[in-house]
């Protein structure tokens, strides 16, 4: 009977090395292999998905062409049956295909991963206390700068018409993105916001924090803008959001390519405080200038300013050995170790080194944080 199994098993194996000799097999060019320290993720930066592989599937498809036959050739059974679902999984998840010919390789070319944005800030946050002379200072200073994407924190309490005033601003612009932040009203109804939003289709999120209620009105908007959220929670300004799950990954070409290059957070983006002081993010600590006093160009053109912006994901302890380094923006400030070398005083919640979400300590320590590093 066992000897029967075997040799049902041998067969089935030499009728998939026939199927498959001399066939040839490529990444599609909109899907990238991402290493970790334990596992691998492939990347589909146009349907907007990714799925977890061992890291010897990553070794296998970051070969420019798959060559079944010459797998066929080097492995044994085991390894040629492990090899083969990798395969199959592959081409059922539309991840590959295949080429009648080895020389066909140079016909489909890889997609240049360089990243550049036509501004010299791409976005920025403005702390909003009542101040419209320096508000529409900074709007004017960003316009200058080519700035598309805005969000407003709200530091007072502010009715309606005071946000129509600012949005009526913004209608002239080149901004063509606004969030809105900003605490409970008692003139803030649903109604009225939805209407307010549908005047303004600029307008991408109002979050309203210290609300009696909680609710989420989802994309009022044909352009995918046009977000309601009323939240119960009190809003903290000084707050650091860390990544708290897979669902708060964001997969497109945009977020991949500028997160291979750059520090996805901090490049071309500033931040304007409620006096116009000028900083890389309203969780930072060093100021550059003040608007009130010189221009946001001058200042944002400080060696200093941009440092921060080539400190990519790979450069940064931990975060280095995460599969999701494209694909998360962490609002953190990394510190400087040495030349390329640059650490988070906060623990991420996800440990890359045993693959887990953790919100509990004895999980939250990292083999590459230790004392050295602070």
């Amino acid at each position: 009977m066992q000897t029967h199994l075997y040799l049902i098993h041998v067969i089935n194996l030499l009728c998939y090395i026939l199927k498959t000799k001399n066939r040839y097999y490529k990444l599609f060019a909109d899907c990238f292999a991402v290493k970790g320290y334990s596992r691998s993720v492939i990347c589909d930066i146009t349907r907007k998905k990714f799925d977890f592989i061992p890291n010897s599937l990553y070794e296998i498809i970051i070969d420019e062409v798959i060559d079944i036959f010459s797998y066929h050739n080097i492995l044994d059974d085991e390894s040629t049956e492990i090899f083969n679902e990798y395969i199959d999984f592959l081409l059922r998840e539309e991840y590959i295909y295949e080429i009648l010919d080895i020389s066909e390789k140079d016909n489909y070319p890889a997609i240049d991963l360089k990243f550049d944005y036509p501004a010299k800030i791409s976005n920025a946050v403005i702390d909003y206390n009542g101040d419209y002379d320096l508000f529409v200072k900074s709007i004017c200073q960003l316009e200058l700068m080519n700035c598309n994407f805005l969000i407003v924190r709200f530091l007072i309490p502010v009715k309606i018409i005071e946000i129509e005033n600012i949005l009526l601003l913004i209608n002239d612009s080149i901004i063509f993105s606004i969030d809105i932040i900003v605490d409970y009203s008692i003139d803030y109804n649903e109604e009225c916001m939805l209407e307010m939003m549908l005047k303004y289709p600029r307008i991408n999120i109002v979050t309203i924090f210290s609300s009696p209620t909680t609710s989420h009105n989802k994309t009022i908007l044909n352009n995918g803008m046009g977000h309601l959220i009323f939240s119960q929670k009190e809003y903290n300004k000084d707050e650091i959001l860390k990544i708290k799950g897979e669902n708060n990954f964001v997969i497109n070409i945009k977020l991949f390519t500028e997160s291979y290059n750059y520090n996805n957070f901090f490049h071309k983006k500033v931040f304007i405080s409620e006096i116009g002081d000028v900083k890389n993010s309203p969780f930072a600590k060093i100021i550059f200038g003040n608007i009130q006093n010189n221009s946001l160009e001058n200042i944002i053109n400080h060696t200093d300013f941009k440092k921060i912006w080539y400190v990519k994901k790979d450069f940064i302890e931990v975060c280095k050995d995460c599969e999701f380094r494209y694909m998360c923006v962490d609002n953190r400030n990394p510190v400087q170790k040495k030349v390329n070398e640059w650490y988070f005083e906060d623990e991420c919640h996800y440990n890359p080194y045993i693959n887990k979400w953790n919100f509990d300590e004895q999980n939250l320590t990292f083999p590459a944080f230790n004392t050295t590093l602070l």
